[in-house]
């Protein structure tokens, strides 16, 4: 008999594959509780996977069975980052932030597949052997750093239950994986053999009628998403819709302005409040807002040379001062800096190819250079990825990197949050 979320009891513990699911779940189990007359009821044990393997790393902390700390993605890709740009084997990265995130992504595919078992080196061709020498850096730096990479917490836990140091769980229900990875599938034969008993969850399904309605464009398409999912609220308000939106990152703001205007028109009336009618499950990085991705692209500019696109969009922007008298010139300069045609501009160029433009030069900024002047001449310098000072800050995206005595790391950080 399969099993459903009434059978939950305080000896289950429900893993999800993501946050929105455990969140999802959760809200069901509270609502069938409030419906049975219960007035209060313990809380469910439904936990995302990663916050599950987290809580699971603390204990292991606490007993002394591990003393490696975790870093988070955003450190770990920082990581990547250094080890991409100081590599040896091939020239310098047009775009080593990209190229980092690629190879932590790949990373993690590498020991969620266990494919450390096969001779890579001889079945791939260059990119293969050329990030199998990168995670021999990254695994390196690791270790000699005590630091421990998310890829690595699952074979980590699973030897503290081999060896008895966890408490073994009476009873595990995964939901929400739609295929278990190698490494899932070791890891619950694990305990299952340890005497856990492990069982997966599947909602009962619905049987629906499957059309296909084509469209000219995607805009078009969204639009009848759109009016579609009008209709159905129509006919039942209390209706809760689904939407499967591919490309999701790409199109997020098509699809906000689209179903903003379908469903929920008064939002444009003054004082029309905001919209609760749907949401986008993908959150908006904070670094695609246009003060805060200038804000980053500024601070990058300390640390050296930068694209030409990022200057330019730091001269037009209008988040810099002085930009509501200069804005004419200041297009000018973003103009003849490409014509000049360097790809990368750093801050001494930058001051120095402004102070060319004599004062009856179109293309003059007074106000820009002399902010240019104020900042400092040397760049501030990159975190070198060492040990964290503590673990707090092992684990705190925000917290200052050490980075051999300098404080000035800090905007390196950012810009890894951001992507």
């Amino acid at each position: 008999m399969a099993w459903t979320l009434t059978d939950l009891n305080g000896d289950t513990c429900l893993l999800t594959i993501n946050n929105r699911l455990a969140v999802e779940l959760r809200g069901r189990y509270d609502r069938a509780q409030a419906q049975a007359g219960r007035v209060v009821w313990p809380s469910a044990d439904i936990l995302p996977w990663h916050a599950w393997l987290k809580r699971l790393y603390q204990q292991l902390l606490d007993t002394g069975f591990t003393d490696l700390d975790l870093i988070s993605p955003a450190q770990e890709r920082l990581l990547w980052q250094e080890i991409a740009q100081r590599s040896e084997r091939h020239h310098r990265l047009l775009r080593p932030a990209a190229a980092a995130q690629c190879a932590q992504e790949a990373f993690a595919l590498y020991h969620a597949w266990q494919l450390e078992r096969y001779a890579l080196d001889t079945l791939g061709g260059d990119e293969t052997r050329t990030f199998l020498h990168w995670t021999q850096m990254f695994t390196t730096a690791l270790t000699e750093r005590g630091l421990l990479s998310t890829a690595q917490l699952l074979p980590l836990v699973g030897a503290a239950f081999e060896q008895g140091s966890l408490p073994l769980p009476a009873h595990l229900v995964y939901s929400g994986f739609d295929a278990l990875a190698p490494a899932h599938s070791t890891f619950f034969d694990l305990l299952r053999n340890r005497g856990c008993a492990v069982e997966e969850h599947r909602p009962a399904g619905r049987r629906g009628d499957c059309r296909r309605v084509a469209a000219v464009d995607a805009e078009t398409e969204i639009r009848l998403a759109a009016e579609w999912a009008r209709r159905q609220l129509g006919e039942d308000p209390a209706a809760r819709i689904g939407i499967v939106a591919p490309q999701i990152t790409q199109r997020r703001r098509d699809l906000q302005r689209i179903f903003t205007e379908v469903l929920a028109a008064p939002c444009y009336l003054p004082n029309g409040g905001r919209q609760a009618m749907f949401n986008v499950s993908l959150g908006e990085p904070l670094g695609e807002r246009a003060l805060i991705a200038h804000a980053l692209d500024a601070l990058d500019l300390l640390t050296g040379e930068q694209p030409l696109y990022t200057i330019g969009q730091l001269l037009r922007s209008p988040f810099v001062g002085g930009h509501a008298t200069e804005w004419e010139a200041r297009a000018l300069f973003d103009a003849a800096l490409r014509q000049d045609g360097l790809p990368l501009v750093g801050l001494p160029r930058l001051r120095a190819r402004l102070g060319h433009c004599a004062a009856e030069d179109p293309r003059h900024c007074p106000d820009l250079a002399t902010r240019l002047e104020r900042l400092p001449s040397t760049p501030h310098c990159r975190p070198s990825a060492g040990p964290a000072t503590s673990r707090s800050t092992a684990t705190n995206t925000s917290s200052t990197s050490a980075c051999n005595g300098c404080s000035a790391s800090w905007p390196h950080w950012a810009r890894c949050a951001r992507r």
